[in-house]
């Protein structure tokens, strides 16, 4: 439950940077089989029995630093990660293609 209480900090602090901008990463949540909640700066991904995701510890204006993490995938509720994860790649898209593919 602490995990999520610093995690729920730091997200307050997070600030996407415009889909121009170098560097620009996206926070992606990973629901825990138990309801808590990870922020992982970037996509996730699924490698054997893991998943493999930067937590962030610090941000600030050269984009802080984060924590290379694994957890197992039994502990992770991968249809709502999934579900999120798709909504993320959703909104960044809108953002950077979306109006010209649909003009």
């Amino acid at each position: 439950m602490c995990l999520f209480a610093i995690i729920s900090i730091l997200a307050a602090g997070v600030a996407v940077a415009s889909a121009d901008s170098p560097g620009n990463t996206r926070v992606f949540p990973v629901t825990l089989a138990d309801g808590g909640l990870i922020l992982s700066l970037g996509d996730p991904a699924r490698v054997g029995d893991m998943l493999v995701l930067s937590v962030p510890l610090v941000f600030d204006e050269t984009g802080g630093w984060s924590q290379l993490v694994t957890i197992p995938l039994a502990a992770v509720d991968w249809t709502l990660t999934a579900r999120h994860a798709e909504a993320v790649r959703a909104e960044r898209y809108a953002e950077i293609s979306g109006a010209g593919d649909y003009a």
